[in-house]
């Protein structure tokens, strides 16, 4: 039975940080490692490995390094959720009550387009944010929020928009593979479960 609930904005907000929170909770310390090997200066060797990373950020700085950034990570992948989601939902659905295109490639395509486009605008500033919090020296920021300040007070507004070309291009690729591919297997399951029902 559907209900106001689970037709609006709410259900789709409250998933999003839901999977974002237990996404990160589980996963920051991968993500902890890959942005300190991919920030290591030209000719210098931080880690010898993966697993060496592991261990010496766990050995030198213990749980709270591995799980450095976990809140503008959160933060970050519940905005990225809800923008890709209510974004994809409300533009389908609009294109399809106006009747300008029929529940096909060409809208799921039109929809992921949006999605990544809304989502590379409310993400950026948050991944600009992420990356110089996470790179930062101890003690240098005490909170992401401070970060932000510093950042917007030496470079101004235009440092939260840095890459975000290649960033639309990254989150719309995604959305279209992601978004579209769901499109493709809930009508193949959809169909086997009418085919099921119809035999019995």
């Amino acid at each position: 039975k559907h209900t106001p609930l689970n037709e609006g904005f709410p259900q789709r907000f409250a998933a999003g940080i839901s999977t974002a929170v237990a996404d990160d909770s589980i996963a920051q310390p991968t993500e902890e490692v890959k942005i300190r090997m991919q920030s290591a200066k030209a000719g210098t060797v931080r880690f010898k490995g993966t697993l060496s990373a592991y261990y010496k950020i766990g050995v030198t700085e213990g749980t709270r390094g591995l799980w450095s950034g976990l809140g503008p990570n959160i933060t970050r992948l519940s905005i990225c959720n809800i923008g890709e989601v209510v974004t994809y939902d409300t533009v389908k659905t609009a294109i399809l009550r106006k009747g300008w295109m029929n529940d096909a490639f060409p809208l799921h395509f039109t929809a992921a387009v949006c999605a990544g486009a809304v989502t590379t605008t409310l993400t950026s500033p948050v991944d600009v944010v992420k990356t110089r919090y996470v790179n930062s020296s101890p003690g240098e920021f005490r909170s992401p929020i401070q970060c932000s300040g510093v950042l917007a007070r030496e470079s101004g507004f235009k440092i939260f928009y840095k890459g975000c070309v290649p960033s639309f291009f990254r989150n719309t690729g995604w959305n279209l593979i992601m978004l579209m591919s769901y499109e493709q297997l809930q009508k193949i399951v959809s169909k086997k479960l009418k085919n099921y029902k119809l035999k019995f």
